[in-house]
């Protein structure tokens, strides 16, 4: 399994006049012991290491959808943009963005519990 240091996930609405500075956006950013083993597996296992680039379609909405994940590992560093993920994933049958899903379902329910801690 590769060593992850980072993992930095950014996601919200922006309108077009925001896309440049993609300001707004709500984050989660772990290191270290704070990217459990489930979220390295799902990086490996949807082979998100090997998917920089930027996916989607910008001009489907505005505002739009947007998501972008950071990993930086023993390797370099990939980013991936994903304009529009929800409309992506109802509207093709492409099996990256399931995978994109799946990877950012987990980093988000880390960082819920990281940082939200449930009381009771």
């Amino acid at each position: 399994m590769p060593k992850i240091h980072r993992v930095t996930y950014r996601h919200g609405l922006v309108d077009d006049d925001d896309l440049e500075e993609l300001t707004g956006l709500e984050r989660v950013e772990l290191e270290g012991d704070a990217i459990s083993r489930d979220i390295v597996v799902a990086i490996c296992d949807n082979q998100l290491l090997e998917a920089a680039g930027d996916y989607g379609d910008p001009l489907v909405e505005d505002p739009l959808e947007y998501d972008e994940l950071t990993i930086e590992h023993a390797v370099g560093t990939t980013r991936i943009g994903l304009f529009n993920r929800g409309i992506m994933l109802l509207t093709t049958n492409e099996e990256f963005y399931k995978r994109v899903h799946r990877v950012c379902e987990t980093i988000e329910q880390a960082g819920k519990i990281m940082y939200y801690p449930q009381s009771g």
